[in-house]
């Protein structure tokens, strides 16, 4: 658990990286001033910790979110989302940090093995 969020690291194969889908994808990636760590910040304002997961299937991150409440109708409702990015190689996947910010922001701090990715 990192900070109170399910992170678990996984190996297999999968896809090339492709920097256009995640330089667009609502990640909003930002390095780090010393270049030796991506930031990558997600809205996650309504979910608690323990409502959100933070996996590595090799360089794919998935992060979700699922929060379940009851209406007035009593009615059970569920809350959810889901994103998957392909991170670059060169990460240090057993060093990823994830918190959850004050203002509802989820922080995932992914360490580089290189201080450049290319």
């Amino acid at each position: 658990s990192l900070g109170g969020i399910e992170y678990r690291q996984y190996s297999q194969t999968s896809s090339n990286f492709n920097i256009a889908d995640f330089l667009q994808s609502n990640f909003h990636p930002t390095f780090a001033p010393n270049g030796k760590k991506l930031i990558l910040k997600i809205d996650t304002r309504g979910y608690d910790p323990d409502e959100l997961s933070v996996r590595l299937l090799d360089n794919n991150l998935l992060v979700q979110g699922k929060k379940k409440f009851a209406l007035y109708t009593k009615k059970n409702e569920t809350k959810q989302f889901s994103q998957n990015i392909r991170l670059p190689d060169g990460i240090d996947k057993y060093n990823v940090t994830s918190q959850v910010m004050e203002d509802g922001v989820l922080v995932i701090d992914i360490p580089l093995l290189n201080s450049v990715l290319y």
